[in-house]
């Protein structure tokens, strides 16, 4: 799979990313990262976002974690109509 979202879900941004790339048929895996642990302090979790925030995105080799740019990236990856008979959104 091509896509990796970094999320805690009981986390608001967290939600509303993993929404919208359900909503719009974006193939992703799920990497949980628990808060409350304090799992996005760890050094492996900088490897990914340097500013050990959630939600984080990574795609190869690129790794973005600001959500306004998680919520039009990963659209664009994918051109608009090619979802099954969906629309992305994103023009």
């Amino acid at each position: 799979m091509g896509l990796e979202l970094y999320l805690d879900l009981l986390s608001q941004p967290c939600r509303a990313v993993y929404i919208f790339a359900e909503k719009n048929g974006i193939p992703f895996e799920l990497r949980s990262v628990d808060l409350r642990k304090g799992q996005h302090l760890s050094d492996v979790f900088a490897q990914v976002n340097p500013r050990q925030k959630v939600p984080a995105l990574k795609g190869g080799r690129t790794c973005q974690g600001q959500p306004v740019w998680m919520s039009t990236w990963p659209g664009s990856t994918q051109p608009c109509g090619e979802t099954a008979s969906r629309s992305c959104g994103i023009r």
